[in-house]
This record gives structure tokens, sequence and C-alpha cells, in this order.
């Protein structure tokens, strides 16, 4: 239903900028010129589907409220996040300091950053009625599963 969207367009935006934060940091300590590159590709394909979410919750419900909505499963309704709900949709990983190993780390989290995505694109896939809905799902499910191929390769062959 239409409550399905706005949950999906809050989760899913707060998602996306633990991506940005993550990426961010890549580009700023990381050495590998490939992850660098990666990084940026992910800042700059999310902050344009932040954007557009951002729109479509604007248009589509002009009444919700500012702060993140979720669907709460056992009461059945909608309600505003929690802080703790908000630092877990985004996934906040801490990637210290740019040590041998942050390269690493960052490919651990943004994996799993990236899985998580995939996981919620699927179900959209399965529960929203809007097509523009459909299509972000599906852009989210492609682009992000051949970056997690991608870092999966470079992790075997930079750590063995």
């Amino acid at each position: 239903g239409s409550d399905y969207d706005l949950g999906f367009i809050d989760g899913m935006i707060l998602h996306h900028e633990g991506a940005v934060i993550m990426a961010r940091a890549v580009v700023e300590h990381s050495k590998r010129s490939e992850l660098r590159q990666l990084a940026t590709e992910i800042i700059k394909a999310q902050d344009l589907e932040i954007a557009q979410m951002v729109q479509w919750r604007k248009v589509w419900y002009p009444k919700a409220p500012d702060t993140p909505i979720a669907w709460n499963e056992p009461m059945k309704h909608r309600m505003a996040m929690s802080p703790e709900q908000i630092s877990g949709m985004r996934m906040d990983v801490d990637l210290g300091t740019a040590d041998a190993e942050f390269d690493l780390r960052f490919l651990n989290g943004m994996i799993l950053h990236h899985e998580g995505a995939v996981i919620m694109a699927k179900d959209a896939r399965q529960k929203s009625m809007r097509s523009e809905m459909q299509r972000l799902a599906l852009d989210i499910m492609t682009s992000q599963q051949a970056e997690i191929e991608q870092m999966k390769k470079w992790r075997r062959a930079w750590y063995r």
C-alpha cells in the first residue's frame, strides 16, 4: 500500500546516507585508486537516488512529518523512528583510522550494507504498487549487486 512506500523511502534515504558517509571516508583515506573511484560512484548514484526519494516524499506524502517514519509491525501502524532505529537504518560503521586494515573494514562494511539495501529493494519489488518505486528498487538491486561482486573480488585479491 501507500504507507509501505513512505516507510521504504524513509528507510532507504537513511540507508543511502549511511553508505555515502562510509564512501566519503574512503575517498578521503584510501590509498587504492579503484576503491576511491568506486566510493565516488556510490556517492554520486546514491545522492541522486536520495534527491529522487525526497522529491517523491514531498509529492506523495505532503502531510507526512519531517521525521523518518517506520512501520511498527506489532502495533500495525506507522511511528516516528527512534534515534536508535535511525542509526540502525543508516547501519553506521566506524571505519576508524587510515591504517593497513582500513580498506578491509570498508569492504566488509559496505558489502554488508549493500546486501541490506538489496534485501529492502527485493521487498519493495513485491510490495510497492508504484512503477517509479519498482524501477528504483530494480536499479538498486542491479547496481548494488554488481558492486558487491566487485568488492568481494577485491577482498579476495587483497586479503588472502
